[in-house]
């Protein structure tokens, strides 16, 4: 469930072409590749719902919905331990500070796939438009994974 998470995330970070940490760096032209993203994912969410209740497989449908969840779960924490580093608190800032890299590492993917969208598309709505279809996606998994098991 961690590999396919992963490599879920992997394949969206390769079709943006970017890579988004610090600074936007443009790796390589991939065009609107991009915007296929959110469908491979709502895609993967609806196979893996099935896959694991055909074959009773909780674990790994459990897992691999953390691992798509992850980097925006780790995005919150970062921009809360941002916060608090701004206190200025002696020891709990720097530690705080060094928190905030190790929880933006799981977002890499995540801000190449929305620099790329939203350079691409000009608009918001576009944007909003590929964010439902992965709520969408997630949503319809969870509901097949329950209704099916």
């Amino acid at each position: 469930g961690i590999l396919t998470g992963i490599g879920i995330w992997i394949v969206g970070h390769l079709m943006s072409g970017r890579l988004s940490f610090v600074e936007d760096i443009e790796l390589y032209p991939t065009g609107k590749l991009v915007f296929a993203f959110p469908f491979v994912f709502a895609a993967a969410c609806i196979l893996i719902a099935k896959y694991s209740a055909k074959t009773g497989k909780a674990t790994y449908y459990k897992t691999s919905l953390i691992c798509f969840f992850l980097p925006i779960v780790s995005m919150l924490v970062s921009q809360l331990l941002s916060f608090i580093s701004e206190l200025r608190i002696p020891v709990i800032s720097a530690i705080a500070e060094f928190f905030v890299v190790i929880f933006m590492l799981p977002t890499i993917a995540m801000f190449s796939i929305y620099y790329q969208i939203s350079d691409l598309s000009g608009t918001s709505i576009i944007l909003i438009g590929c964010v439902l279809v992965v709520l969408a996606g997630m949503l319809i998994s969870i509901k097949i994974y329950k209704d099916n098991s």
